[in-house]
């Protein structure tokens, strides 16, 4: 991370749902966005996955407050769990918030409301589409 020339972005999906439970047409489709993005990406994924590219680093279980805690986080893509809304808060990096099921939709609204945060509804086709969107508002957007 200390050599993330453009910044960190941290992907996890909590410890209840496992990212390698998404479907693959997913997962190809946002590694390939990845791609063409400038950071370095941390992907907390209980699998591993052939072909990455060079800025994209697996790892399968993370230690997530040193993550938010480095000074280049500087997004973090979670399904909005409290915990981890209350980790980038504390550590002050904005989310993605990508909700599935119970308080997540709820947390991840507040952080909209409140301006630390984007939703992505990952039941429309284009959410690869969408994060790219919200990933490029935020590294534009002082805000």
């Amino acid at each position: 991370m200390d050599n993330a020339k453009y910044g960190v972005i941290y992907f996890s999906l909590g410890s209840h749902l496992k990212s390698k439970d998404l479907p693959d047409e997913f997962k190809q489709e946002f590694i390939d966005m990845l791609r063409k993005l400038k950071q370095t990406v941390i992907w907390k994924l209980e699998s591993e996955y052939p072909d990455l590219p060079n800025n994209v680093h697996i790892i399968k279980w993370a230690p997530q407050q040193s993550i938010l805690a480095h000074q280049n986080c500087i997004i973090f893509i979670t399904q909005g769990g409290i915990l981890s809304l209350t980790e980038a808060i504390y550590f002050g990096v904005p989310i993605i918030g990508i909700p599935i099921f119970a308080d997540q939709f709820t947390n991840v609204h507040r952080a909209v409301k409140e301006g630390y945060g984007k939703k992505i509804d990952f039941s429309s086709k284009a959410t690869v589409v969408s994060i790219k969107n919200a990933i490029e508002e935020m590294l534009h957007n002082p805000r």
